[in-house]
Formats: structure tokens, C-alpha cells, sequence
């Protein structure tokens, strides 16, 4: 089988949103098989807790990278600049 999606998101609606409570975490993983047929698992709050401690701390290193990129970018940006000149 073949995974094709995993969607984990949170009902931002103030009310109970197609079977999930207001503010609840719920998701939705897909595969396909050989046959090419899909098999859809709902998630629970219990099994997205799960996963996200499973890529916790790749997401933690991608953000990490993310921060040092931008930062190397503002920085060179602003030295190559030429420098402001006021008349007198």
C-alpha cells in the first residue's frame, strides 16, 4: 500500500463541525492499494499525538533552518545596501 495523504487539522469552527467538536484535533490518512483502491482511517486525538511526537524534532530542525536562512537573508540584504547620506 501506498501512502498518498495525511491530514491533521483542527476544527476552527465555535461549534461541532461534521462529527468533531468545536477546537478538536482530527484527521485523515489515505492509502492506495494495488487494486487502486483507497482505504481512509479517521484519526483520533490519541494517534495524532503519536505522530506528531514522531516528527517533533524534524519539524523542530526544518524551523531551525528556516530561522538561519531568513536571518543569512536580512543580514546580507542590509549590507549591501548603500549607505544613507545625510546633507548638512
Amino acid at each position: 500500500m501506498q501512502l498518498n495523504e495525511l491530514t491533521i487539522q483542527r476544527n476552527t469552527y465555535s461549534f461541532e463541525h461534521q462529527g468533531v467538536a468545536s477546537g478538536a484535533v482530527y484527521g485523515r490518512i489515505t492509502f492506495e492499494g494495488s487494486n487502486k483502491h483507497e482505504v481512509r482511517l479517521v484519526l483520533t486525538a490519541r494517534q495524532i499525538e503519536k505522530i506528531l511526537a514522531i516528527v517533533a524534532d524534524s519539524m523542530v530542525e526544518t524551523t531551525r533552518e528556516l530561522a538561519n536562512d531568513l536571518t543569512a537573508n536580512i543580514i546580507e540584504s542590509a549590507t549591501s545596501l548603500p549607505a544613507l547620506t545625510v546633507d548638512a
